[in-house]
C-alpha cells in the first residue's frame, strides 16, 4: 500500500508491502552479492550491560529538551538468557523526514527489529504548528550577500554566480519560513529548518539509552530520510555524536552545497547513500540553477542547492584516505531480483574492512522515496558488515549544559 503524504513543497512517499513470498525472502539475503560479510562477534558493552537484563520489547517515551517535550520511540530485542545475558545488541539510530516523526522508522525499524537491532526513532524540533526538522549541514547557514541582494532587487534570470554565492537555495525560492527558535537571525529565505542544537537533543537520548541499555558500542548506526538523511551527515561530522557512530545510510538526503564536510577527522565511518535518478526534490547529479549557473559539484531541484553524490563519496572518501578517489569507484554486483537498485558504486582499499572504512553510494530508479524493502536489506547487510573501525568508545558524562537533570 502506498501512502502519499504531502508536506508543504515536500513530498515524500513510504511504501509498506504485503508479506513477501519464501523464495523472495531467501533472495533478499544480499549480503554475499553486494557486501562482503565480515561479522565480528565480540562486542564492546555499553554501561547499561552492568545492569539487570532489560525486557525486550517496544515502547514509545518523551524526553525534555530546552524545555519542550518530544516523543521518540523504541525497541530491545531479546538478547538471550543465561549466565552470559544480556548480549550487547547493535543498536540503529532513526532520523525521519522534514514534518515528519518518530512513527515513520516504519519497515527500517521492524527489519532491524528482526535481525536483533535495538532502534531508537527520534522526532525532531519544531514549535507549534512548524514541522519537526533536523538543523546542521547548512540547513541555518544560508547568507545573502550585496550581489545576491542586487540580483534580487533587478529581477534577473541571467546566471550570475556572484549573486548565488554563499546561498543554499536558488534566487527566485519562495521563503519556507524562519523558524521561532532562530529569534529572527534568517540572514535570507533559505534557512528552513530549527535552529536549534539538533545534535545535542541526539547525543542526549542516545547517551541516556547507553547507561540503561545494553548495547555493542561497536555497533552503532544512524540512517536518515531526506532531513533526516541529510542530519546524518551532520552527526558523522560533529565530535559529540562521530565518536559514537560506527557508520551512517542517508536515504534521499544530500549536505547543501557548500557545507559537504566529510565525517570527523578523528573517526573512520562507514557510508552507505542512496539517491533516486528521478529525485526532484534532492536530485544527485550537477545541475544548472534557476538562473542557468552551473557550479561544479552543485545540484539544484529549483529551489535548494546540494552537494552532488559523486562530490560528497569523494570528499568522504578522501577525509578517509581511501586510495580510490577518482569518480568511477569499483562497481558492487546489484542481485537480479532486484529491478530497483540501477548501480551501487564504492571506494575501498584492498586491505581487511577491520581496518578501513568504506564508502558506498547507491542509485535506484525512482524519485524522493524512503523506507522501501531493498533499502533496508542493503543497509542491515551493510552493517552487517562493517563494524566500527578503531576501536570502542568510552561513553562520557553528560555534555549538555542547557539540559537540567530530571
Amino acid at each position: 500500500q502506498l501512502l502519499n503524504r504531502r508536506i508543504s513543497t515536500m513530498k515524500i512517499y513510504y511504501y509498506e508491502y504485503l508479506p513477501m513470498s519464501p523464495a523472495i525472502l531467501l533472495s533478499a539475503g544480499i549480503a554475499a552479492c553486494l557486501f562482503p560479510i565480515n561479522i565480528v562477534n565480540a562486542a564492546s558493552p555499553s554501561a547499561g550491560c552492568s545492569s539487570s537484563p532489560p525486557s525486550s520489547g517496544s515502547w514509545t517515551a518523551d524526553t525534555n529538551f530546552d524545555g519542550t517535550n518530544y516523543s521518540h520511540k523504541y525497541s530491545y530485542p531479546n538478547t538471550g538468557t543465561g549466565a552470559d545475558a544480556p548480549n550487547p545488541a547493535p543498536l540503529l539510530l532513526f532520523f525521519h523526514g522534514w514534518g515528519g516523526s518518530s512513527k515513520d522508522c516504519g519497515r527500517t525499524c521492524t527489519s532491524a527489529n528482526d535481525r536483533g537491532y535495538a532502534t531508537i526513532s527520534l522526532t525532531g524540533i519544531a514549535q507549534g504548528s512548524e514541522s519537526n526538522s533536523w538543523n546542521g549541514f547548512g540547513s541555518t547557514q544560508s547568507n545573502t550577500g550585496a550581489a545576491s541582494i542586487e540580483a534580487l532587487t533587478a529581477g534577473s534570470d541571467n546566471c550570475d554566480v556572484a549573486a548565488e554565492d554563499d546561498r543554499t537555495c536558488n534566487l527566485n525560492a519562495f521563503e519556507v519560513g524562519c523558524y521561532a527558535d532562530c529569534n529572527g537571525s534568517c540572514l535570507d529565505g533559505c534557512w528552513w529548518t530549527t535552529c536549534k542544537d539538533s545534535v545535542q537533543q541526539a547525543v542526549n537520548v542516545l547517551e541516556e539509552f547507553l547507561e540503561e541499555y545494553c548495547v555493542d558500542m561497536d555497533r552503532i548506526y544512524a540512517v536518515g530520510c531526506s532531513n533526516g538523511g541529510m542530519f546524518t551527515y551532520e552527526l558523522a561530522h560533529d565530535e559529540r555524536s562521530a565518536k559514537y557512530l560506527a557508520g551512517i545510510s542517508t536515504q534521499v538526503g544530500l549536505p547543501h552545497y557548500g557545507y559537504n564536510r566529510g565525517p570527523h577527522e578523528d573517526y573512520k565511518i562507514h557510508h552507505l547513500g542512496f539517491w533516486g535518478s528521478r529525485d526532484g526534490i534532492v536530485p544527485h547529479e550537477e545541475s544548472a540553477s534557476s538562473s542557468g549557473c552551473t557550479v561544479p559539484c552543485r545540484t539544484s531541484e529549483g529551489m535548494f542547492f546540494y552537494t552532488s553524490s559523486d562530490c560528497t563519496m569523494t570528499k568522504w572518501a578522501n577525509d578517509l584516505r581511501l586510495p580510490n578517489l577518482d569518480n568511477n569507484p569499483s562497481d558492487y554486483g546489484i542481485p537480479s531480483y532486484n529491478t530497483k537498485l540501477r548501480e551501487c558504486k564504492a571506494y575501498t582499499t584492498s586491505s581487511s574492512a577491520d581496518e578501513d572504512a568504506v564508502v558506498v553510494g547507491c542509485i535506484f530508479n525512482g524519485g524522493h522515496v524512503c523506507n522501501t524493502s531493498y533499502m533496508n536489506a542493503v543497509t542491515l547487510d551493510f552493517f552487517d558488515a562493517h563494524h566500527r573501525v578503531g576501536g570502542p568508545v568510552n561513553p562520557p558524562g553528560p555534555t549538555d549544559p542547557h539540559v537540567a537533570s530530571a
